[in-house]
């Protein structure tokens, strides 16, 4: 039996993918978020181009209504940073809802 380690694009971006979704889901419940709350998402990385080709499985793990990256002057309810994999990225969220009335 010979294993295959060899780490394809696809396949780093995926990892990529659960790692932020999980960062983005853990601060979705520090901010007593429920499931069902969507969110408007905004992201800024070192690693973009790889979740760009995960943005739609990406959008359906973390509820999010819309996902943009890259970083604006908007305010948002939420953020986070840190590094993954050595990779800095930042995230900020509010809740569909609070978004629309400001």
């Amino acid at each position: 039996v010979e294993l295959d380690t060899k780490i394809t694009p696809k396949l780093e971006a995926e990892g990529f993918m659960r790692e932020i979704s999980r960062r983005i889901q853990d601060a979705r419940k520090k901010a007593g978020l429920k499931k069902e709350d969507k969110i408007i998402m905004e992201i800024s990385s070192e690693f973009d181009e790889k979740l760009k080709s995960q943005k739609k499985n990406l959008a359906e793990k973390i509820g999010a209504q819309k996902i943009v990256f890259s970083k604006s002057d908007k305010k948002y309810d939420y953020f986070e940073e840190g590094k993954i994999r050595e990779k800095k990225f930042l995230f900020r969220f509010s809740v569909k809802n609070t978004v629309d009335k400001k």
